[in-house]
């Protein structure tokens, strides 16, 4: 996995156009519900709850304007990548 801040940019703005469904440049509590559903069908993970879906999208709206902007989304791509090295580091 690369950490080049180049392709680590262009991952997030490409996860973030899979998740803004009505391309508004705006991830919608709706939109993140979605995914968040999605994701953990296809890990085969319990659905996230209404709550974690609304602490995740509080989390990531920094600004509280009810929507997620790509530089709060970058936040949460940030994390799991370095989530993702650290994983690696302890292997």
């Amino acid at each position: 996995m690369s950490t080049n801040p180049g392709e680590i940019s262009e991952i997030t703005r490409k996860a973030f156009a899979a998740v803004d469904d009505d391309n508004n440049g705006y991830i919608s509590y709706e939109e993140l519900e979605a995914c968040m559903r999605n994701v953990a069908q296809h890990l085969g993970t319990p659905e996230p709850t209404s709550d974690a879906i609304r602490q995740t999208a509080g989390a990531l709206d920094a600004n509280a304007d009810g929507k997620i902007s790509l530089e709060e989304f970058s936040v949460l791509v940030s994390d799991l990548f370095v989530a993702i090295i650290e994983a690696k580091k302890s292997d």
